[in-house]
């Protein structure tokens, strides 16, 4: 496939995107630029099957929803062709009114919600909210406005949080961006109610760990080895018997 690299003026050059056309355009159409399609921003291509487009020039800090329309090779894109987000999907642009959209198309298919499209999170904290948070020491199960649950930042786009559950048992879970309910991650994507993710202790008091990155949409929960606690435990006698006898 041929590639040509433009920079497409939207919003009377308010916004624009440098992206990658190709014969059968993937267009994003959203609040950010009145819904329109015919004047939505086309995805460039990342090669295997991953689009992107990296939008400037907006708001900053502020909430949009938007929508991934496929023109089938026929532009402009309009309403009535084939969406790979049967719901509406959200970002949150960042302090430089910039943002980044992601859709991988070997996910799923057109008239789904599928975990294929990912976001920049760079000006808000994903938090994990679900019926565990009594067991993790919260204040209450499923309560978006606990900020003890907000993730912590391991690199660009890429979140974790370490929690003890008290409780062994199979527990529901998923991602919400610390403000409430509008604006959630779950195991079909970005929009408004996903479906939940689960994980399952087997002792009490086990850690487990929450890995999500947003760009390229992944999520997972990891219990603690039980061979990095052996570990931490030998090697914590071995410490104390070298000191013994050195004293």
């Amino acid at each position: 496939m041929i590639k040509q690299f433009a920079q497409c003026a939207l919003m009377l050059g308010l916004v624009a995107v440098t992206a990658t056309h190709a014969s059968a355009a993937l267009v994003i159409a959203g609040s950010y630029q009145g819904w329109n399609p015919p004047t939505g921003t086309v995805m460039g291509s990342l090669g295997g099957g991953l689009f992107q487009a990296n939008l400037t020039g907006l708001s900053a800090n502020t909430n949009f929803q938007f929508k991934i329309l496929d023109d089938l090779g026929t532009p402009p894109a309009n309403w009535g062709d084939p969406e790979w987000t049967a719901n509406n999907n959200w970002f949150r642009s960042d302090g430089s009114g910039n943002a980044i959209i992601r859709l991988n198309t070997n996910v799923g298919s057109t008239g789904q919600d599928n975990m294929n499209v990912g976001i920049s999170s760079g000006s808000w904290t994903p938090q994990v909210v679900g019926d565990f948070m009594n067991e993790a020491g919260g204040a209450g199960d499923w309560n978006p406005s606990d900020a003890t649950f907000n993730m912590s930042s391991v690199g660009a786009n890429q979140w974790q949080k370490s929690m003890t559950i008290s409780t062994p048992g199979t527990y529901q879970i998923k991602i919400t961006d610390g403000s409430g309910w509008d604006r959630q991650f779950g195991s079909n994507g970005l929009n408004p109610n996903p479906n939940t993710f689960s994980f399952t202790t087997t002792s009490p008091g086990e850690t487990v760990v929450v890995n999500y990155n947003s760009l390229s949409p992944s999520f997972s929960v990891v219990p603690e080895p039980s061979s990095l606690l052996m570990v931490s435990v030998f090697g914590l006698l071995a410490t104390v018997r070298n000191r013994r006898r050195v004293n």
